[in-house]
């Protein structure tokens, strides 16, 4: 089992950031079958992390190339970047295994 992260700082305050990121969880589940579980920092900058756990790498790259060719994901990507959600240098992606 691996868990894989995603991690960004929020570049527009209110609660569009939040809203987009439910959204494109529930978007992932819908087409991956995994759905992120989305996290909001408390203290400090606003951060919204995502977590998701695959059995392993395969997994994880299938799910990756089912999004890469969804309509629906890009569409989501591009809302998020048209509108500044996020900070694109912040981003931090990470893989995680059990100890």
């Amino acid at each position: 089992m691996i868990t894989y992260s995603l991690r960004a700082r929020v570049a527009k305050p209110g609660p569009a950031p939040a809203a987009w990121s439910r959204k494109v969880a529930d978007l992932v589940g819908a087409k991956t079958g995994v759905t992120p579980t989305v996290l909001i920092r408390v203290g400090g900058a606003q951060e919204i992390l995502f977590a998701s756990q695959y059995e392993n790498f395969a997994a994880f790259e299938t799910a990756q190339a089912q999004l890469l060719g969804d309509a629906d994901y890009i569409a989501l990507l591009d809302t998020m970047q048209s509108q500044g959600l996020f900070d694109s240098a912040s981003v931090d992606t990470a893989f995680w295994l059990p100890a």
